[in-house]
């Protein structure tokens, strides 16, 4: 399983059409508050922007940036993973972690669900904050895109501590293909890997 990032992946055009659609979808939504990645929700979670404190970022899910650059990144998954039998599944979301929302952290997880796989695409960001997968670290540049197997590869961002105006915005792409297979998990490692982020956060949590 490859991770491949590739940087200026968009046209300057197209990075600017999509901001133009984040920034008028969260003016014109509704805001939630919720924990937990808005799981104890019961609305159409489709139609709002949704805050999660204990992530500190804010979800906007079914972003619609319309059929061609969609086909841009559904192509872009295939050339990657090799498998041309890949499928858009659910809808494109948009995620932004900001200290205004709460303290930004990501712990070290693999996805729910069937074998999948995810298109992580930066938008825009003022700071680092790199994505680990697998025990190997990519530095993000906007307008970059890394693929990774997210049900079965244990992903993560370190923890940061997040000074006030700091932030970066991301659209997530979810892919399914019926071919692929995701390998088990060393669930010992995993543990330690997660044993040892949780005292890293932990000393960014007392600084707040």
């Amino acid at each position: 399983m490859n991770n491949i990032k590739k940087e200026n992946f968009l046209l300057d055009s197209e990075v600017r059409y999509i901001k133009s659609i984040i920034d008028i979808e969260m003016s014109n939504r509704k805001i939630l508050l919720s924990t937990m990645n808005g799981q104890s929700l019961n609305y159409d979670q489709d139609s709002y922007s949704i805050i999660s404190s204990d992530f500190g970022r804010i979800n906007l899910r079914k972003i619609e940036i319309g059929k061609l650059l969609e086909e841009k990144f559904i192509q872009h998954a295939k050339e990657v993973t090799g498998l041309n039998d890949l499928e858009l599944c659910g809808a494109v979301m948009f995620t932004e972690y900001n200290k205004k929302y709460g303290i930004p952290s990501l712990m070290p997880h693999c996805d729910a669900g069937e074998p999948n796989i995810l298109l992580d695409y930066q938008v825009y960001s003022n700071i680092d904050w790199s994505l680990v997968v697998d025990n190997v670290e990519f530095f993000g540049k906007d307008n970059s895109v890394l693929n990774i197997y997210n049900t079965s590869q244990l992903h993560y961002r370190p923890a940061k501590y997040f000074n006030e105006g700091d932030f970066i915005g991301l659209l997530f792409f979810n892919f399914f293909s019926p071919s692929f297979k995701g390998p088990d998990r060393n669930l010992l490692e995993d543990s330690k890997v997660r044993e040892e982020w949780f005292v890293c956060q932990n000393k960014v949590n007392q600084k707040e």
